[in-house]
């Protein structure tokens, strides 16, 4: 599921817009990560820890890439870029802080402990998971507006309603846990919701090829903003197959996009190799000195 939004990444690197995309997704995946890794490491169960450490570093990946080229504000996000963030970090600190209150208050008292941070940890994965499988439906509004579902990312709702079906599979067979198989099984009418408004709002895709195929263009003759962070960039890298430009001046990419034309001037024209000049007659039969 969390390798689903590399085709709406490359999308947004491409036309450097997210248009009408939502932030909510991604500010969902980080938040839900970090919490199903607290919850793993807590409940001893490392298929959950493990999985959910790499999909944390996709989807703050996939949060920093969309924010390089989101507005600081706007409906369909929805909210501010500012706020996404502050509700990552709140998330993240509540978590640590109501472990370490639990900690401190059930000191000495294994099974307090466990069944105290079970419940805790385990009703805010629900509620954190179930937000991010309806987190496309923020934006109906404007899909029933346009009369067009270009603003659900179809790659994440497909892989989310499978993703669903199996991790139902897995909490109800293996684990037995209702807060792995609860979350999932809402997230499947949630999914279906979003499969049936991207089918019946669907736009004319022959239509839409044909206005944009005159005006298709290579990624590597954008300029891109930098990353924060190397991994981050090194991730950017992975996801358009390293279709980047190099932003070092002194190479020979950086060089042609930043070509300038040689000067005016007849003599260096004469001498520039992809240069033409017309000669008239007066200059033909004007004789040499």
């Amino acid at each position: 599921m969390f390798l689903s939004p590399i085709p709406t990444i490359r999308q947004i690197l491409r036309q450097q817009t997210v248009k009408d995309l939502p932030l909510l997704p991604y500010t969902s995946m980080v938040t839900s990560c970090f919490v199903w890794i607290v919850y793993g490491i807590v409940q001893g169960q490392p298929q959950l820890w493990w999985t959910n450490s790499i999909e944390l570093l996709l989807s703050v990946y996939y949060f920093v890439e969309f924010t390089n080229y989101a507005p600081k504000a706007a409906r369909t996000l929805p909210g501010s870029v500012h706020a996404h963030l502050q509700f990552c970090t709140g998330v993240g600190s509540m978590t640590l802080l109501g472990l370490g209150l639990v900690a401190w208050v059930t000191a000495g008292d294994a099974a307090a402990w466990e069944a105290t941070t079970s419940t805790l940890l385990g009703n805010l994965t629900v509620i954190l998971t179930i937000v991010t499988f309806a987190s496309p439906l923020v934006a109906t509004k404007v899909v029933l507006a346009t009369q067009s579902s270009d603003s659900i990312p179809w790659p994440f709702t497909l892989a989310a309603f499978v993703n669903c079906i199996l991790w139902i599979i897995v909490g109800v067979i293996e684990l037995r846990d209702y807060y792995v198989a609860l979350p999932a099984m809402i997230g499947v009418v949630l999914c279906t919701i979003q499969i049936c408004l991207k089918v019946w709002y669907r736009k004319d895709t022959t239509t839409t090829n044909t206005n944009t195929a005159n005006t298709s263009f290579s990624s590597s003759s954008l300029q891109h903003r930098d990353m924060p962070y190397p991994l981050l960039g090194a991730l950017r890298q992975v996801v358009m197959l390293g279709n980047i430009p190099d932003d070092n001046p002194n190479t020979d990419n950086h060089k042609f996009h930043n070509y300038q034309p040689p000067s005016s001037s007849p003599s260096s024209l004469y001498h520039h190799p992809s240069s033409y000049i017309d000669v008239t007659e007066d200059e033909e039969e004007r004789p040499l000195k």
